[in-house]
Formats: C-alpha cells, sequence, structure tokens
C-alpha cells in the first residue's frame, strides 16, 4: 500500500526543522559557514607570580590572626604559641619601647602563660632593686601602685598605663591564694645604684645589726639619685672605684660566712634575694663606671651578661625549675648575637638553656611610639608608610592580616623559609629615636630565622601612655 505523499513530505519538513541546528553547530565547528562568527579570542597565560608574591603568599598561609591586643579579652587566639611555651624561660620582645599594643599583648600573654602553663615569675628589664619594691605590691596589694612607680622606678618605658596595668593584675591574682601559687615580680637589669643600698641596709637591721656600719661604709656613697648616679661616676676614677669595689666585695664574703646565721635570723629566700641585690649592685656599680671608661662592645658585653646570669638565678630566689616570662626589648632577647662580638642576653641563655630558652620577637611597620629623642627628650614620634623596600617590616606589612603570630620554627621549607634565612633591614627603635641616621630605623640583622622562635606582628604602632607625673 502506497502512503499518502503529503503527509510524507510534512514529516520529512518536520525532521529538516528538528535537526537543523545541530547541522549548523556542526558547521560552525568545523568552520564551514562563512556567516560564522569568529571563535573568541584565547585566554591570555595567566602571568607568572613574582617572589614577593610567592612570599607573602606563603606568609599568608603560616600566619595566625591574632583577634586583639586585650589583655582582658579571650586568650583562645594565643594557642599557635603553645609550642615555646613548654620552655623555662620564654624571651617576650618589643620592636619599640613605646609602644601600647606590645605592652599589652606581653600582659596578655603572660597571662596566658600563667593561666595556662603554670608560668610564676615575671622578670623584667629593670633594675633588681626597683623590682623588689614592686614584688612587694604583687604580694601584699598594699599602698598607691602609681605612687610606688614614680618612686622607685628610674626608666621610662615602665612608668605606664599598659605595666601598672599587668603589675595590678599580677597583685589582684595572688590575692587569697597561698605562697606557693603566688606571682613573682623580679628585676634583672644593671643600670644604677641609687636604690640597692637602703635595701641592704634595711635587711640588715633585721638579720645583723652588727654590720651595719661596715655595710653604710659599703654602700652609703651608692646611695644617690640618677642624676647622682651619672655626676659621681663622671668625677670617678680608677682607684675611686675600685675602692667602692672593694668593699662592696668584702660585705659580700662577710655575708657569704655568716649564711646560716642570717638564714635563722630570716629565711632562706630572704638570703638570696638579698646576696642578689647585693650582685646586682656590684654589676651596676662597674656598668656605670665602663658608661665613662670602657668601649661601647665592653660595656654591652658586661651588660648581657648580666642580665642573663641575673635570670639564671632566679631558681635559687624561688624554686628549682621555676618558670620565666621575661620581658625585655627585641635587642635583648634574640637568640643570637648581633654582627661580631656583640652577645645577646638571649644568646647567653640560649647557649646555656638550648632549647628551654624560646624568644618572640615583635614587629611593626609604622604608626606613633614614645621615645627619647636629641635635643627633644621624651616624646611621641611618628614613623611612616611605606616600609623600607627589602625590609622584613615590607615583606609583614604584605600579609593579609593586620595583627598576627608567625611561628618561625614551624615554616616548612619554602621560598619565605629560605628569605627569612638570609640578612635583611627590621624596624625596631629603642630608647632614642634618629631616624635621620641612614637607613632610618632599621637594622641590618643576621637571618631572622636564627633570631627569634616566634614573631607577633602589630602593624600599626599606638603610643604608650606614660603615667601623669604629679
Amino acid at each position: 500500500m502506497v502512503g499518502n505523499p503529503h503527509q510524507a513530505t510534512v514529516c520529512s519538513n518536520r525532521v529538516v526543522q528538528r535537526m537543523l541546528p545541530v547541522f549548523l553547530l556542526l558547521l560552525a565547528s568545523c568552520g564551514g559557514s562563512s556567516n560564522s562568527s569568529p571563535p573568541p579570542p584565547a585566554s591570555p597565560p595567566p602571568a607568572t607570580p613574582s617572589p614577593a608574591e610567592i612570599r607573602t603568599t606563603q606568609l599568608d598561609s603560616a600566619l595566625h590572626p591574632l583577634q586583639t591586643t586585650d589583655p582582658a579579652a579571650s586568650l583562645a587566639d594565643l594557642a599557635p604559641l603553645s609550642r615555646v611555651a613548654q620552655a623555662r624561660v620564654v624571651g617576650m620582645g618589643e620592636g619599640t619601647h613605646g609602644t601600647r599594643q606590645f605592652f599589652r599583648m606581653k600582659h596578655r600573654i603572660f597571662r596566658w602563660l600563667v593561666q595556662e602553663h603554670g608560668v610564676r615569675v615575671f622578670a623584667m628589664e629593670s633594675d633588681v632593686a626597683e623590682g623588689i619594691y614592686l614584688d612587694r605590691y604583687v604580694q601584699s596589694g598594699e599602698g598607691d601602685l602609681e605612687a610606688i612607680m614614680l618612686a622607685r622606678m628610674h626608666y621610662w618605658p615602665w612608668y605606664t598605663e599598659e605595666v601598672r596595668d599587668l603589675i595590678q593584675w599580677m597583685a589582684d591574682y595572688n590575692a587569697g591564694r597561698p605562697e606557693q601559687e603566688r606571682l613573682r615580680y623580679i628585676g634583672v637589669d644593671s643600670a644604677t645604684v641609687g636604690l640597692q643600698p637602703d635595701l641592704l641596709i634595711e635587711y640588715l637591721t633585721r638579720t645583723a645589726p652588727d654590720l651595719l656600719d661596715a655595710a653604710e661604709e659599703a654602700v652609703g656613697p651608692l646611695r644617690v639619685s640618677m642624676m647622682g648616679a651619672w655626676e659621681l661616676y663622671a668625677g670617678m676614677d680608677q682607684d675611686q672605684y675600685d675602692t667602692l669595689r672593694n668593699g662592696l666585695e668584702e660585705l659580700s664574703d662577710t655575708l657569704l660566712e655568716r649564711r646560716t646565721e642570717l638564714v635563722e635570723a630570716g629565711s632562706e629566700p630572704d638570703f638570696e634575694l638579698h646576696m642578689y641585690l647585693l650582685g646586682n649592685l656590684l654589676d651596676s656599680h662597674a656598668a656605670m663606671f665602663m658608661a665613662r671608661n670602657a668601649a661601647w662592645i665592653d660595656q654591652s658585653y658586661h651588660r648581657e651578661r648580666s642580665l642573663a646570669n641575673n635570670v639564671l638565678r632566679l631558681e635559687a630566689l624561688t624554686e628549682p625549675g621555676i618558670r620565666v616570662a621575661l620581658w625585655g626589648h627585641n635587642l635583648h632577647v634574640t637568640t643570637s648575637p648581633h654582627g661580631e662580638g656583640f652577645p645577646t642576653m638571649g644568646s647567653f641563655l640560649r647557649e646555656t638553656l638550648g632549647d628551654e630558652y624560646q624568644a618572640i620577637g615583635f614587629s611593626w611597620t609604622h604608626g606613633e611610639f614614645m621615645a627619647q629623642a636629641p635635643g627633644v627628650g621624651l616624646a611621641k614620634h611618628s614613623h611612616p608608610l611605606p616600609p623600607l623596600a627589602g625590609s622584613i617590616n615590607e615583606l609583614l606589612h604584605s600579609a593579609r592580616e593586620g595583627q598576627y603570630i608567625l611561628d618561625l620554627g614551624a615554616l616548612p621549607a619554602s621560598d619565605l623559609r629560605t628569605w627569612l634565612m638570609q640578612p635583611r633591614y627590621f624596624l625596631q627603635v629603642g630608647s632614642v629615636y634618629q631616624p635621620e641616621l641612614p637607613p632610618g630605623a632599621y637594622y641590618d640583622l643576621e637571618a631572622m630565622l636564627e633570631r627569634y622562635d616566634v614573631l607577633i606582628h602589630i602593624d600599626r604602632s599606638e603610643a604608650s601612655r606614660p603615667l601623669p607625673v604629679p
């Protein structure tokens, strides 16, 4: 039977209509249609990232953001410090002596070390005698803290709201706790001589009154103000220095000979504390004389060695195995010497304690801070952007976060790690700010990975807040 021709034609047309788009697409893909659009241009190959961009990407992957520098806030974001927190001594640096965030961040870290890791000693880059007066407040909470700080602190960086808040927290923490759980505030520096004499006379008045005349003869000439100390040593010759040193050494020998008697009249910790104080007076006497009569490198060696020795003596002042949080400038806590022949407190501690000493460096890029300036005195200064090209701070500034922890000891093999093993400029300000000296406030340091175990970067600095002087 023959089908309907019209119906066959309709079906054929419908098949063509359905298939036409497919034919056209095939034709276009083969370039067979003169009316087809040209193919879109090929995308250019992705640009090869620069070495700096690679380092920034690796930095962003390695950093741990910090939520805040507020000491009263949650401490959960400090967990990335857990590796260094296992050490017996944790050094906490600062990139300036006058940055609010550095001080508050170190307060946070100390709280965390106390509450989570059993640290009980806070050791400060301040005079031993000053530390005794402040520790009395930390133990008792008695008196006016700001008045004690004004009367006993000779060094301007510590007479601030931030340090006051830390000391007050320690006193509040100690309230109601048994002695074996209390925190201690201890100075470890040897920078002046004025406060030690009265404390030594006070001790001997309680324990060995018959030694008072000899002690007064030995320490009395050094009972001077900070300004008086500079004047005293400016006019001191070698014979006068030796006479005073011999008197201090004879007093030390006498106390050691009568140790049993002095311990019975007081206590073992009391005796150790005042021998520590007398040793510090000898170190300070030498430091003040060397400031006028010795090469700068010799002065630095003496001070750094004294700082380290005082930290190592803290076990004798407290108990074996005591764990310590140590506050000082970056240039003191760093674990390796500066250049050739310039050791640091931290390098001495690393040499003696090995990995039981860990150092946290603090970095910044721009903003305000307090510092001395020639012809100006203590004032607020501002360091501008951009950071020095090729400096460590330029890299740290490029990160996605404005404040963070970078665990240098945990960095994997990478371009970033290799770069940080080379000498780089690093922004730091000590007591004095002299930006006119090239290259500004940037120090040419050795490999950063050999200097600190951890870096804490706070990109913008705010000036610390000095307490009012009545």
